[in-house]
């Protein structure tokens, strides 16, 4: 194939003078001679604002990219901490594996699973005030004393708080803690536990059973 020749470049963009509005990504690369004002500066605009999506629309891909990488990465800690839970043989091993995996996959400061009857959790509810019998979650920045309270360190200055039933007057008290202030205050900390605890609902029912 012989080198292509201006001449013919310029035939065939007469030819097909919707070229450009087909392949705009093209035009956008192009480079032109700044002049004052006409059709060359109007081009110029064209060509600059073109540039100006093609810049946003590379900055969004390269984001959802970078946020499905982070979203497939966050789903096989959490499939592997439920299958953790799953398969353990006791309430101490379902401790254990949750915490452990909480501090070391997820980087929670300050977490803890605690297993209580209804009397117990009853208190702990007259104490900080909170009605712990409800499926609640408890999130925020909670007073110092309760704070003291679920944790015994006057570090915490943020967290989120639930507790579940799994048997009859059984129940379990999820307990994650931060330095920061503003850590837990968001709904998506909410979704995470409220499915941490239903999964740990259903796996230490079904060690009740096996009793």
């Amino acid at each position: 194939m012989g080198k292509l020749k201006e001449k013919d470049v310029e035939l065939f963009l007469l030819e097909n003078r919707d070229f450009f509005v087909n392949h705009p990504a093209i035009l956008a690369e192009m480079d032109f001679e700044e002049e004052k004002g006409g059709v060359s500066s109007l081009l110029q605009r064209q060509v600059a604002r073109l540039r100006d999506e093609q810049n946003k629309l590379t900055g969004l891909l390269s984001n959802f990219l970078e946020t499905g990488k982070e979203n497939e990465i966050l789903f096989s800690k959490i499939r592997s901490l439920v299958l953790q839970i799953l398969d353990a043989d006791s309430h101490e091993m379902t401790k254990k594996v949750f915490e452990s995996s909480l501090k070391k996959d997820f980087q929670i400061e300050a977490c803890s699973l605690e297993f209580l009857d209804q009397k117990s959790l009853i208190n702990l509810g007259d104490a900080t005030n909170l009605n712990l019998l409800k499926s609640e979650v408890f999130t925020g920045t909670f007073n110092i004393k309760n704070l003291k309270t679920f944790f015994n360190s006057e570090k915490i200055k943020s967290a989120v708080v639930a507790s579940f039933n799994y048997g009859e007057e059984k129940f379990g008290l999820i307990k994650f803690g931060s330095e920061d202030p503003i850590k837990y205050l968001g709904e998506a900390d909410v979704t995470f536990v409220e499915f941490l605890r239903d999964v740990l609902a259903v796996s230490l029912k079904r060690l009740n059973h096996n009793v």
